[in-house]
This record gives C-alpha cells, structure tokens and sequence, in this order.
C-alpha cells in the first residue's frame, strides 16, 4: 500500500488544494459494483467520498480486478484556517 500525501497543489483556477492517494495493489474490484457494496452495509468507500464532497472537495476511484485500487482526493485549502509561521 502506498499512501501519498500533499499540499500546495494548485489546478487550473489557481485554487490551493491538499492532495491525498492511497493506492494498493490488492485485487481490485469493478468499479460499478460500489453501489452493491453500499447495498450490503459496506460503507467505507461512500463514507470516504461523503466526507471529500462535504469539505468541497473531488473524490476520484480507480480500481480494475486483479490489480488493485486507487483512491484520490482533492479537498481545497482554507487559507483562513492555514497558520501563520512565527518567525
């Protein structure tokens, strides 16, 4: 498993954004099976992208059988809440 982990990320609109990825290489599933996985109580992934949305943030998914998953989240900065450096 990697777990990856950034900030000052910037896209197009110049917004400043966290970047976070956690990638294994498990065995992956179909990606449009998440729904049925909601369906029988396993909320991780859902709980997941809830939580990236509410921060107004971009949850992306990328998983193929047999080679494991890739979950991405872009959530932007808050620059009010960023803590000032004393010098």
């Amino acid at each position: 498993m990697v777990i990856a982990v950034g900030d000052n990320f910037r896209d197009d609109d110049a917004e400043r954004r966290d970047h976070i990825e956690i990638e294994d290489d498990g065995r992956g599933f179909e990606t449009n099976r998440a729904r049925d996985f909601l369906r029988s109580g396993r909320v991780g992934l859902a709980s997941m992208r809830e939580r990236v949305e509410l921060a107004s943030g971009t949850f992306t998914l990328r998983s193929t059988p047999g080679r494991g998953t890739v979950v991405t989240a872009l959530i932007p900065v808050d620059e009010a809440l960023v803590a000032v450096p004393v010098l």
